[in-house]
């Protein structure tokens, strides 16, 4: 059976399905993303003496395959993280999408309760050259409406299954536009980025 990540059924779901990132930008990212999930997994631990936690914990349910940053447990509750190296004035609702699918998949993977189960994001405090990170929670009520969109995603996705899924074909502007190096698209001119 073939599988599809999170990441790639999250924005395949609201992202232009002609997005090519730029390879110079994601390289960068990449350090600074390890730097801010050792921050947070550190901070969770410093926290409290009887936490344990595990970074790119992996997930599989059915096609569907990821890796939440950080999860950590505490003998009655699971925290699960999802660390975005953009500062929070960056967030998209792409991000808790993604949250939520781990604590989705973490729930019926484990035959655990949502309500024993904590969703943070985690975004970057500022650019520096040091780690630290805004540290947020998603709220009971916040969680249980994304959940419910989770769940119709992930059902509506039968081609997961099938091995057939494919983006829309269709361009999007989004802020995604500022690193993206395709040069066939339509709407280049508009958002001033050369390839």
């Amino acid at each position: 059976m073939s599988q599809v990540g999170v990441k790639r059924l999250v924005s395949e779901s609201f992202n232009c399905a002609y997005f090519k990132p730029d390879p110079r930008v994601f390289e960068a990212s990449s350090e600074k993303h390890e730097k801010l999930v050792k921050f947070v997994r550190k901070w969770f631990e410093d926290l409290r003496k009887d936490i344990e936690c595990v970074e790119e914990y992996e997930l599989s349910l059915g096609g569907l395959r990821g890796r939440a940053d950080v999860v950590c447990w505490d003998g009655k509750e699971v925290h699960i993280v999802e660390v975005k190296s953009t500062q929070v004035h960056r967030a998209r609702m792409q991000d808790a999408l993604q949250l939520m699918l781990y604590v989705y998949m973490y729930s019926k993977t484990k035959n655990t309760s949502l309500s024993s189960i904590n969703a943070y994001l985690a975004y970057s405090y500022r650019e520096s050259p040091y780690a630290s990170a805004y540290i947020i929670k998603v709220s009971v009520e916040a969680a249980k409406t994304l959940i419910n969109v989770v769940s119709r995603l992930v059902e509506s996705y039968s081609s997961i299954r099938s091995g057939s899924f494919e983006g829309k074909g269709l361009y999007v502007i989004s802020d995604l536009c500022d690193i993206c190096v395709y040069d066939k698209c339509p709407f280049k001119a508009l958002t001033g980025v050369t390839p």
